[in-house]
This record gives structure tokens, C-alpha cells and sequence, in this order.
């Protein structure tokens, strides 16, 4: 595995997560947190166990990450969240083929991997940036009176 693309995962992960709890909405906080604890628990697990039974650990961390964004999403009626739900059940169609015939392995899986990760984090950033205009608008709305109102 390319560390630099490693890092660059961690480095967008935290940033995804520290931008969702300083500047996001409860759901927001809640779907970052969710994929953070997914991915450090796939790959701390991924390390423990043997390369053969990795596909397996993949699906199962896909179906609690999906179920868990699937969750918050209807709990929060947030549409950016149901995005990355999408995104998670896509990745995990793409683990699940794993067990097929015609399973996608090397530089198309990690990329393929590596894409669907990315676009879901960017799903939370602008679920996080939504949530943030909309909380700033209404602010604005709050400290400007309305001028065409009777005082």
C-alpha cells in the first residue's frame, strides 16, 4: 500500500472530521464520527487478522458503516448523509463481489476504494458546509430586522 496515498487518507479523514465538529450541524458530527471509527476499525482489524479472511472484515465494516450513515441519515432527514449512505452501500457492493465470480481485485479495487472514500468525505464536507450556511443565513436573518415590517 502506497503510504503517501495512506497518509494523505489520514490527513483527509481528519480534516473531515475536525471541520464537521467545528463548524457542522449534530448529524453531521454523528456521520463523521461514524466513518472515523469504521475506517480506524477496519484497518487496526485488518491488521490483526490473516490476508484471507480480510474480504470478510471489509463487508462486515461496510454493512455497520452503511447501517450506521442509513441510521443517521432518516434521523437527521439529511440529505448529504444519505449521500454518503449511497456511497458506503456501493463500496460495499464492491466488497460483496469479493465473494462472486469475478471479483475486482488490484489497481482497479484500491481505486475504485480510494475514490468512493474520498467522495464520501466530501459528501460530510458539504453536508457540514449546508448546515453551516443555513445556520449563518438564519443567523443574519435573526440580527437584521426586517425593514419592511411595521415597528
Amino acid at each position: 500500500m502506497n503510504s503517501l496515498l495512506v497518509q494523505f487518507g489520514l490527513l483527509s479523514l481528519v480534516a473531515t472530521i475536525g471541520f464537521a465538529w467545528a463548524k457542522g450541524a449534530a448529524a453531521d458530527r454523528a456521520g463523521a464520527t461514524a466513518v472515523a471509527v469504521s475506517w480506524i476499525a477496519t484497518v487496526a482489524t485488518m491488521a490483526l487478522a490473516p490476508e484471507p479472511s480480510h474480504a470478510t472484515i471489509l463487508l462486515i465494516f461496510d454493512v455497520v458503516l452503511a447501517t450506521a450513515l442509513l441510521g443517521i441519515a432518516i434521523g437527521y432527514s439529511s440529505l448529504w448523509l444519505g449521500v454518503a449512505m449511497l456511497i458506503q452501500a456501493a463500496l460495499l457492493a464492491l466488497h460483496a463481489q469479493h465473494f462472486g465470480e469475478a471479483p475486482v481485485t488490484g489497481r482497479t479495487f484500491v481505486i475504485i476504494c480510494n475514490a468512493a472514500s474520498f467522495a464520501q468525505l466530501f459528501a460530510i464536507v458539504a453536508a457540514t458546509t449546508a448546515s453551516w450556511l443555513r445556520r449563518a443565513r438564519l443567523n443574519r436573518q435573526t440580527l437584521v430586522p426586517d425593514m419592511m415590517s411595521p415597528a
